[in-house]
């Protein structure tokens, strides 16, 4: 298939999926402007909460005022289309791996942000981390894969797409998965939300999770699982 609209077919036919092709033209101006890093001052009162178009404004943002929501999704579907890779896939092979990693619970807990992490890493520099068993020695391994950075906190960030219902996540639950190789991706429940409701793997921002290296990781679709 050649046109970009058809490579929705790598979404889920679900009645409660909310991508581009429902969105008005107003619908989309308003949810793009939802997704920029906000970089206004938080309100303080309930009353200049109320004010707020939307009040769950996120700092580092889902989208750059650059990017358009429309670009940003027909371009990681039509890479969806050429991996032969469906957003379901890519959601499923997520929660069970992230299911697993549950189940024998030796994951690492790190109170370090994720961008400090990452700035770190670069440098070769230990990060100190909390362990959730003191028994636990190693990252968690999945062979050939392997968590290593994870991190739980308090907090919650709404869905930006919160058209129809509201739905929260825990907006500091990260994990960065990475294979022997090198290769590495960072998932939150938010992005595999708004990925398998939404096609949606976010813009030009620190959480975008791309598609091509997802499947990479996790040796997904034609180019990859071999």
């Amino acid at each position: 298939m050649s046109s970009i609209s058809s490579s929705y077919n790598v979404l889920p036919a679900s009645a409660d999926r909310y991508t581009i092709l429902e969105m008005s033209p107003e619908d989309v101006k308003r949810i793009e402007a939802r997704m920029w890093p906000f970089r206004g001052k938080h309100p303080k009162t309930n009353e200049e909460w109320d004010q707020m178009e939307w009040n769950d404004p996120s700092d580092v943002g889902f989208l750059s005022k650059e990017e358009s929501l429309k670009d940003v999704c027909d371009c990681d579907l039509m890479t969806l289309q050429q991996l032969g890779v469906t957003c379901d896939e890519i959601c499923d092979v997520w929660e069970k791996f992230h299911k697993s990693r549950e189940e024998q619970a030796t994951s690492r807990y790190h109170h370090t942000p994720l961008e400090l992490f990452m700035e770190k890493r670069k440098k070769g520099e230990e990060v100190p981390v909390v362990w959730n068993h003191p028994k636990d020695e190693k990252p968690f391994e999945h062979k050939p894969l392997r968590v290593s950075y994870f991190c739980s906190a308090d907090g919650v960030q709404e869905c930006p797409f919160g058209e129809r219902e509201k739905i929260c996540f825990s907006s500091n639950e990260e994990c960065m998965v990475e294979n022997k190789a090198g290769d590495w991706v960072v998932v939150s429940k938010l992005t595999i939300h708004m990925i398998r409701k939404h096609g949606f793997f976010q813009g030009d921002t620190a959480y975008r999770l791309d598609p091509t290296q997802f499947a990479k990781v996790f040796k997904l679709g034609k180019h990859f699982n071999i």
